[in-house]
């Protein structure tokens, strides 16, 4: 039997792993690397251990913790070594983490430190691994790269991805609009998301879907706070956070694809039922509506 555990910090390092596996006479592909993930309305932090800083992850509403997802066929023992090497109580927990196809799992956790940890700086020989991991899953690297300075680590993602009555011109822009959304002086910056989008009645909801060749359209906004955009933004679409049950959105983190650019942003996906629910043809709401008639707000 497979667990599943979320990692970030120095063990996303194949050579950490390694040195694990070696120590404890374990076979190291028992550890499978399944794909970078996210610890949602969490920010990276370094706290102090016995060995020095390690990387943690504290609350902050609008950040994501960078790392990945394991798949451990013989049980987390080279996880659990590495976390309890560092920690003074690590532990282990079932947390709700995101990948960027827009799904949400439910897997294992680590944490690090207690409720209050000590934030500390790390050296060189800490702060290297935890580089090289997030570099391997093609994770930017500059929120941890703050965190290790002593600065407030920038959100990512910093962008929200916009498809239904949230859109300009239509009847819930205002809630956009009210946080002073930027985009280098571009103005509306619009992109699409690989999946299906489904007529709601006055709104639409977004279930994104593995062929990409079908496609949403959308506008993608950038925040200077998301935490405050998220205060708001969470209310409108019923969303009360990732240890409360699910109704019909849940805030995730999407590809959007920007001209050919690919970005990470978030975006509210539908996760109700889609029986008896109609697709919208060429997944653009605003097309499918005339602008202002919808008088629900949905994302």
């Amino acid at each position: 039997m497979s667990d599943v555990v979320f990692v970030l910090g120095a063990c996303l390092d194949p050579m950490v792993v390694r040195a694990y596996a070696a120590k404890l006479d374990v076979d190291p592909t028992s550890v499978r690397p399944i794909g970078r993930a996210y610890l949602p309305d969490h920010e990276p932090c370094f706290v102090s251990t016995r060995r020095g800083a390690a990387l943690s992850a504290r609350p902050r509403r609008g950040a994501a913790t960078a790392g990945a997802l394991f798949e451990c066929r013989d049980g987390l023992r080279i996880f659990d070594a590495a976390h309890a090497d560092h920690a003074h109580s690590a532990h282990r927990r079932l947390a709700r983490v995101l990948t960027d196809d827009g799904a949400m799992h439910t897997v294992q956790c680590y944490e690090l430190a207690p409720p209050d940890p000590v934030r500390a700086l790390p050296d060189a020989e800490a702060l290297d691994p935890c580089l090289r991991g997030l570099l391997r899953f093609g994770h930017d690297v500059s929120p941890v790269r703050a965190a290790a300075s002593g600065r407030r680590p920038t959100t990512e993602p910093s962008s929200v991805f916009v498809y239904g009555t949230l859109r300009r011109g239509e009847s819930g822009e205002a809630y956009i609009q009210k946080h002073d959304p930027f985009e280098g002086g571009k103005g509306v910056v619009h992109g699409s998301v690989g999946g299906r989008l489904y007529d709601l009645g006055t709104y639409p909801g977004l279930v994104p879907h593995a062929d990409r060749s079908i496609r949403v359209q959308g506008e993608v906004y950038t925040f200077a706070d998301l935490d405050a955009v998220f205060a708001d933004l969470d209310a409108v679409e019923g969303f009360a956070g990732y240890d409360e049950p699910v109704d019909e959105y849940v805030r995730a983190i999407v590809r959007v694809d920007l001209d050919g650019r690919e970005r990470v942003a978030w975006a509210y996906v539908y996760a109700g039922s889609t029986a008896h629910r109609n697709v919208i043809a060429g997944g653009d709401w605003t097309a499918r509506q005339p602008s202002g008639a919808a008088q629900s707000a949905g994302a």
